[in-house]
C-alpha cells in the first residue's frame, strides 16, 4: 500500500469535490429557484473532478488499484464528515448524500479502470 500516495489523492479528492459547490455558492448564493439546477450541476462536476483524480490515480499504476481507489473515497468521505462536525457541527444524510456518493462511486470506477487502460497502452507503445 502506498499510504503517502493515499493520502494525497484523498486531499486531492476533497478540494476537487469541495471546489464546485463553494463556487457556485459564491456566486449563484441559495437561490430556491436555481436550487435543483445547481445541485445536479454540482454533482455533475464533483462526478468529473472525482474522475480526474481517480483516472490519474489510475495513471499511476499502483498495485491493486481499485482497492487503492476505494481508500482514497473512504479517506475523503472521513475528511469531510470531520469537517462539517468540526465547522457545522454535525452531519446529516439524505437522499441527496446517496447520489453524491453514486456521482463518487461511478467516478471511481471509471476513473480507475481508463486511467490503468491509458497507462497499459502507453506502456506498450514505449515496450515497442
Amino acid at each position: 500500500m502506498s499510504w503517502f500516495k493515499i493520502f494525497i489523492f484523498s486531499l486531492l479528492l476533497v478540494i476537487f469535490q469541495v471546489t464546485p459547490t463553494t463556487l457556485t455558492s459564491l456566486y449563484l448564493g441559495i437561490n430556491q429557484e436555481l436550487s435543483l439546477l445547481r445541485f445536479w450541476g454540482e454533482y455533475f462536476a464533483i462526478g468529473f473532478m472525482g474522475f480526474l483524480v481517480f483516472f490519474l490515480m489510475g495513471f499511476q499504476r499502483l498495485p491493486n488499484p481499485y482497492l487503492h481507489a476505494f481508500i482514497v473515497a473512504l479517506l475523503q468521505h472521513l475528511f469531510c464528515v470531520v469537517f462539517y462536525i468540526a465547522v457545522l457541527g454535525g452531519m446529516s444524510y439524505s437522499i441527496l448524500s446517496a447520489i453524491e456518493l453514486s456521482f463518487t462511486l461511478l467516478a471511481l470506477l471509471a476513473g480507475t479502470f481508463l486511467g490503468l487502460k491509458v497507462a497499459h497502452s502507453k506502456g506498450e507503445q514505449v515496450a515497442t
